[in-house]
C-alpha cells in the first residue's frame, strides 16, 4: 500500500491514465445536497487565496489499484473509494468548459482533465472516466457534447451537470473570474491517494477495503454492498460479464428498490422475517446475506435474483405480468399499501412462473389475499393482532386447491 499527498487536478491531468469505476461499485448517487457542499468549498478556498491568506483543502482519499498492463494503452486505475468525489470534479469542469464556451479553453480542459488525446478511435480509455454501465453514456455525452435523451437528463449524472452550469452562470453574473475561481479555489484542492497491490500483499483486499470506505455521509446501501460482494472477487471480463447480463437487469426493473427487493428476496428464500432495509441496518442485513449465500455459485445466484427482480416489478407495482386480472389484483393490494405481504407475494408468483400454479390458483389466491387485508384494515387489527387470525388458516382451505397446491401455499405462508 502507497499513500501520497497530491493536488486533485494534478491527479486528474495525468496523461497516462484512465480512471474506471468498476461494476461492482454504486452507481453516481451524489445529489444537489454534496454538490452544494463541494462548490461552495471551491469558493471559499478561493476567497481566502484571494484574500491573501493562503488556504488549501482537503478532499479526502482516493483509493485505487492499478489493473493489468497493456501496451499501447493509458494505465488503468480502477477506483476503489472516491469515485463520486472525481465524477463530481469532472461534471464541474465540464459545465464550466461548456459555459465560458471559449475554444482555447474548452481545448485545455478537454485535454488536461477529461479525454486522453493520446489515445485514438472511440476507445473507451479515450475518455479518462470510465464510469458504471448505466452511468456511462450519459456522462460520455456529456463530455462529447452529443445529444441526450429525455430519459438520460433524468440521471443524477446530468442534473449535477446542469446543477453546476447554473451556479457557475450565477456567480460569473455576480462578477467573478471563474478562472481564478478554479485556480484559487479548485486547484488548491488536495487529496490522499492511496495505492494498493493486492497481486503482492493479500492484505490489501479490495474487496474488505471497499466495505469499510462511505463516501460523504452516502452509506452503502444493501444493494451496494451485495453487488460488491457478489461481483468484486471475480476477474474483470466476468465481472462485466455478469453485472450486464444480470445486475444491470436488476437496476433497470427495480430502479430505487434494490436494496427492499433483497431483504424481500432473503425472506422468501429463508421462510423467516428480516429488519426492513434501512441505513440504520444495511450492514446487518448485509451480513446475513452473506451467511445465507455464502456456498452459492454466483452466477446461479445472480441469474436467481435477476429473474425474482423481474417478478418483484409486477408487485411494487412496475411493469405488467401479462396477465390482466393478475396485475388488477396486484394493484388493488398496492393501493392498499400492504407492503408486509411482497416477501409471499414474491414467492406466490415465482411458483406461477415456474407453473406449479395455474393464472385460476394465482388470481384466487390474491383475492383471497385482498379480502383478508380490507377486513383487516376495516377493523383495525394491528401488527400483533394479526397474528391471532392467521390467514393461512382462514382463507387457504377456502380456494379449495388440489392438495398438492395446497402444500405447496401452506409451505409458503409458514415462513
Amino acid at each position: 500500500m502507497l499513500s501520497s499527498e497530491r493536488k486533485l487536478l494534478d491527479l486528474l491531468s495525468n496523461h497516462d491514465v484512465t480512471f474506471f469505476i468498476p461494476p461492482y461499485q454504486r452507481n453516481y448517487e451524489w445529489g444537489e445536497e454534496q454538490c452544494a457542499v463541494f462548490i461552495e468549498d471551491v469558493v471559499k478556498t478561493y476567497k481566502f487565496n484571494r484574500d491573501g491568506k493562503s488556504s488549501e483543502h482537503f478532499f479526502g482519499t482516493i483509493t485505487y489499484f492499478q489493473s493489468e498492463v497493456v501496451f499501447g494503452q493509458p494505465n488503468k486505475l480502477v477506483l476503489i473509494d472516491g469515485q463520486q468525489r472525481i465524477t463530481t470534479t469532472m461534471l464541474f469542469l465540464v459545465a464550466l468548459r461548456d459555459l465560458l464556451g471559449e475554444e482555447e479553453l474548452e481545448c485545455f480542459i478537454d485535454s488536461m482533465y477529461l479525454k486522453n488525446n493520446n489515445v485514438s478511435g472511440d476507445s473507451e480509455y479515450k475518455i479518462k472516466l470510465k464510469q458504471v454501465e448505466s452511468d456511462w453514456k450519459v456522462y460520455k455525452n456529456i463530455i462529447l457534447k452529443w445529444e441526450l435523451s429525455a430519459e438520460e437528463k433524468n440521471s443524477a449524472v446530468y442534473h449535477n451537470y446542469e446543477y453546476f452550469l447554473n451556479r457557475l452562470s450565477d456567480y460569473k453574473k455576480e462578477g467573478y473570474d471563474l478562472r481564478e475561481l478554479v485556480k484559487k479555489g479548485l486547484n488548491k484542492f488536495s487529496v490522499i491517494t492511496i495505492e494498493l497491490h493486492p497481486d503482492k500483499n493479500e492484505w490489501e483486499n479490495p474487496q474488505e477495503i471497499f466495505e469499510s470506505m462511505n463516501s460523504l455521509g452516502k452509506p452503502l446501501s444493501l444493494a451496494d454492498l451485495v453487488r460488491n460482494y457478489l461481483l468484486l472477487g471475480l476477474d474483470a471480463d466476468t465481472q462485466n460479464s455478469l453485472y450486464n447480463q444480470y445486475w444491470l437487469h436488476i437496476e433497470k426493473v427495480i430502479p430505487g428498490k434494490v436494496s427492499d427487493f433483497i431483504r424481500d428476496y432473503m425472506q422468501a428464500h429463508e421462510k423467516r422475517s428480516f429488519k426492513k432495509a434501512t441505513e440504520k441496518n444495511y450492514k446487518e442485513l448485509y451480513s446475513l446475506f452473506k451467511k445465507t449465500f455464502t456456498n452459492g455459485k454466483t452466477e446461479n445466484l445472480l441469474k436467481d435474483l435477476s429473474e425474482c427482480a423481474t417478478i418483484y416489478s409486477y408487485i411494487i407495482p412496475g411493469n405488467t405480468s401479462g396477465n390482466k386480472q393478475i396485475d388488477n389484483e396486484l394493484q388493488d393490494l398496492n393501493e392498499l399499501k400492504v407492503t408486509t405481504t411482497y416477501s409471499f407475494l414474491l414467492a406466490l408468483l415465482r411458483e406461477w412462473k415456474q407453473q406449479e400454479l395455474s393464472d385460476e390458483d394465482i388470481v384466487d389466491i390474491l383475492s383471497a389475499l385482498r379480502i383478508y387485508c380490507l377486513r383487516r384494515r376495516l377493523i383495525g387489527l394491528a401488527g400483533a393482532e394479526n397474528q391471532k387470525f392467521p390467514l393461512l388458516t382462514r382463507y387457504i382451505p377456502e380456494l379449495k386447491l388440489a392438495d398438492d397446491k395446497q402444500e405447496k401455499m401452506f409451505d409458503i405462508f409458514s415462513g
